[in-house]
């Protein structure tokens, strides 16, 4: 029998270490592991799933640096099951970042499993303030930290600090998963009026040193996602107004991503069903967007449950097929498509779906009706229809329902109805 001494120095011993995993798991309000979110639960009466986030003004300067370890403790098992498909038939997409729910649903909980490919991080929603150049974000309070003060003293008070939170981390881990992680522009109360082609040039150029591989701003604590580098770029215009420069800011930021042979990156747009949508016209934007993903909600004329949509869907198909001739065997050809060495050499056609209810007439279709809609979809062979996208993915990631004897999210339902 052991002496009480010796359990005494046992007990000692197991209270610090109990301490001590106590204090990491404090000190890293965006950890991602079921473990970390059991022991928040449990510790401090937070929700299963539950993120602790906390807005606030940075008053020192943040490097680029994303700590290894975050990264390390978000990453599971699916990086050896998953392998990212930018040319597959049910490819699924996410929007987060504005939503009540993303409160109760981390990045890195959206990102484990194998139903959602890309995330699109919403958003960005102005570039410029008059004349001046002031690239914004708005994760609706959600996400991230106010602007450091390096970045205010660089004159971007627009930007917000997502190291010192820990969400750049979290899109570490999902990259390491194999998941694309993309931001977006816009969202229905977005400004994204360009002066010029000329500031659309410039502002490309920022936007590829701010989010993706440029180097302008490396190791300065100005990146407001550190020395993460994004997977890509979404354009979610609500307003026929600003859509002018559109066209300069995407097609240089796109050949600006040849530059980086390291990564692969995608475009994306998120037109409303209605064709065409002024917002983002197709004729121009055509051959520079990888992922069309087609808003089939808010619009009562064509959205789910309208009895429109496919009619709809086959409208988007032809337009986005523009002159291309598909081959008898189904094959698209590339056409005049911007490729960038992505493996997309034409645009996708993806069907976007709400997944929560917010009023009548929104689009909002129960599980088994999505189901069946996407089911009929498939049945019109489109040869560009690849997937479908949700608005948005943190409800997408609580809402479940039993379909086909099994409790399945929105993402699980597409894949098995699209899937070949």
């Amino acid at each position: 029998m052991a002496s009480v001494s010796s359990l005494r120095c046992l007990f000692v011993s197991l209270c610090l270490c109990l301490l001590q995993v106590g204090i990491s798991a404090w000190i890293i309000p965006h950890g991602s592991s079921e473990a970390l979110s059991g022991f928040l639960a449990g510790a401090f009466d937070v929700s299963g799933g539950s993120r602790l986030v906390r807005r606030e003004v940075s008053t020192t300067t943040t490097t680029d640096d994303v700590t290894p370890s975050k990264v390390e403790a978000a990453t599971t098992t699916t990086s050896s099951t998953y392998v990212f498909n930018a040319t597959a038939k049910d490819i699924t997409i996410a929007y987060y970042g504005q939503t009540n729910m993303t409160s109760h649903v981390t990045l890195t909980q959206l990102c484990a499993g194998l139903s959602v490919d890309i995330i699109t991080l919403g958003f960005l929603n102005s570039f410029y303030s008059g004349n001046k150049m002031n690239v914004t974000m708005d994760f609706n309070g959600y996400l991230c930290n106010n602007p450091n003060t390096t970045q205010t003293g660089a004159g971007m008070s627009g930007l917000l600090d997502c190291v010192g939170d820990g969400l750049a981390a979290e899109i570490a881990a999902c990259q390491a998963l194999g998941k694309k992680v993309l931001i977006s522009a816009g969202g229905a109360s977005a400004d994204l009026a360009i002066p010029s082609e000329a500031d659309a040039t410039t502002l490309a150029t920022t936007l590829w040193n701010l989010f993706l591989g440029g180097t302008g701003y490396k190791g300065k604590g100005v990146r407001p996602f550190g020395s993460v580098v994004l997977d890509g770029f979404d354009i979610d215009n609500e307003n026929s107004t600003n859509a002018a420069h559109l066209f300069t800011l995407v097609s240089t930021l796109r050949n600006l991503t040849k530059k980086d042979t390291t990564k692969k990156y995608y475009f994306s747009a998120a037109p409303i069903c209605a064709y065409p949508d002024p917002d983002i016209p197709v004729s121009t934007m055509l051959n520079q967007i990888d992922y069309w993903n087609v808003q089939f909600y808010n619009a009562q004329a064509c959205q789910l449950g309208s009895g429109h949509a496919p009619a709809a869907l086959k409208n988007w198909s032809t337009a986005l097929l523009g002159a291309r001739k598909v081959a008898s065997n189904g094959a698209v050809p590339q056409g005049l498509f911007n490729v960038n060495g992505n493996n997309v050499t034409y645009p996708r056609l993806l069907v976007g779906g709400r997944t929560f209810f917010s009023g009548a007439n929104a689009g909002y279709v129960n599980m088994s009706t999505y189901q069946g809609i996407l089911e009929s979809m498939k049945k019109l062979n489109l040869p560009n229809f690849s997937g479908a996208m949700f608005w948005d993915g943190a409800y997408m990631y609580k809402e479940k329902a039993i379909i086909d004897g099994k409790n399945k999210t929105y993402a699980q339902v597409a894949k098995g109805a699209l899937i070949d």
